[in-house]
């Protein structure tokens, strides 16, 4: 077993420590794209993930994600108890781990951008809307490269690090995708209604 999965209360805390890290540059990013990037883009909403766009709209914590911080958490217990030879466990753990690390690398990245356009507002001119749908959609290419190469990746190391790092890239391909349906699926409804 790698090292760092050996101890499941490090796990876990460093877990829920980036799951709240990403609701808290979630709110730091709307903040500074509203202060700085929305007279340049223009989006409906900030946050992606229609389970907590109300939330972050109205720039509160949702209990639903402490739920599920504590969820996932009793899940990663039981998992670290049951799988006897830690390949489900380390593979998990990598998967939620490496989810985690690109949705606050994203944040962290959103948030540079934003303040570089604040600090200089000539870096960028004119005024560009994108829709729900196009960011979607280009999340979806953006991880379906990422899974490309992680692929390419796992195929030269078979580790259950590299299998999680392929399943998080893939569910992010999968979520998105759902979510751009979503909105095909709400407009098809609107049109008929």
């Amino acid at each position: 077993m790698f090292w760092f999965f050996e101890n499941i209360f490090i796990v876990i805390l460093i877990i829920a420590f980036l799951m709240f890290l990403d609701f808290a540059l979630t709110l730091t990013g709307q903040k500074y794209y509203r202060k700085y990037y929305k007279k340049h883009v223009v989006i409906d909403k900030y946050e992606l993930n229609p389970l907590f766009e109300k939330e972050v709209d109205k720039g509160k914590y949702p209990v639903k994600h402490l739920i599920g911080v504590i969820l996932l958490s009793f899940i990663i217990y039981y998992l670290f108890i049951i799988d006897s030879d830690k390949f489900i466990y380390e593979t998990t753990i990598s998967a939620i781990l490496f989810a985690y690390l690109i949705v606050n690398m994203n944040h962290i990245n959103n948030i540079f951008i934003f303040k570089w356009v604040g600090n200089d507002p000539e870096l960028v001119k004119g005024k560009i809307m994108y829709t729900r749908k196009f960011s979607y959609g280009s999340n979806f290419v953006s991880y379906f490269s990422m899974f490309i190469m992680l692929l390419i990746i796992f195929l030269y190391v078979h580790t259950s690090i590299t299998l999680g790092a392929l399943i998080a890239s893939f569910m992010f391909i999968f979520a998105n995708l759902v979510w751009f349906i979503m909105i095909k699926f709400k407009k098809d409804r609107s049109e008929t209604d």
